[in-house]
């Protein structure tokens, strides 16, 4: 069976559920591609100049998230057509277009929300964490947080986030 052919529920993008004090959209779909090795020679080779971002940055446009000491997943904007596999000058790029769906969160609860489901500060040189129990990608955006999902577990996290307890910032012991 072929590793990236999973079915999940098809959600379109666009506001998924706004309850007081947080909202869930879900990202149009961008191009993603992990890469490994030689990252910089990788950026080059794909002609792009785009940041190499931790959990506490800030994604705009097209970026790369962290998620070792030489490997990232790159999302951009458009899909970008290259050939996955090893390339000689030390770095391999790989096809993650299905494999990642994009959520935002966005609100005065949202730190509340994401507390629940994370078990370490948002703070973290690497974007990869576990949320509600499963391997994802977090990162700031300008209004709040992109979620980064494994495309079977979509459900998942959207039921989990619709259940959160919403608490606002202002009543929060983690104030910012």
């Amino acid at each position: 069976m072929d590793e990236k052919h999973w079915e999940w529920r098809d959600l379109k993008e666009g506001v998924i559920f706004s309850k007081e004090g947080f909202r869930l959209t879900m990202m149009p779909p961008r191009g993603n591609l992990l890469l490994s090795g030689n990252l910089s020679r990788a950026f080059s080779h794909l002609n792009l100049d785009v940041p190499l971002l931790g959990m506490d940055g800030i994604a705009k446009d097209d970026f790369a998230l962290a998620t070792g000491a030489k490997k990232c997943l790159l999302s951009t904007r458009q899909r970008i057509e290259v050939e996955n596999g090893w390339f000689e000058k030390g770095f391999m790029i790989s096809s993650a277009d299905f494999q990642w769906k994009q959520l935002h969160l966005e609100g005065s609860a949202t730190r509340m929300v994401l507390a629940q489901g994370i078990m370490n500060e948002l703070t973290s040189r690497s974007c990869i964490t576990m949320v509600f129990g499963k391997v994802s990608l977090v990162v700031q955006s300008e209004s709040g947080y992109f979620l980064f999902v494994e495309s079977p577990y979509l459900q998942y996290f959207i039921d989990c986030l619709d259940s959160c307890d919403l608490i606002e910032v202002a009543n929060s012991p983690m104030k910012n």
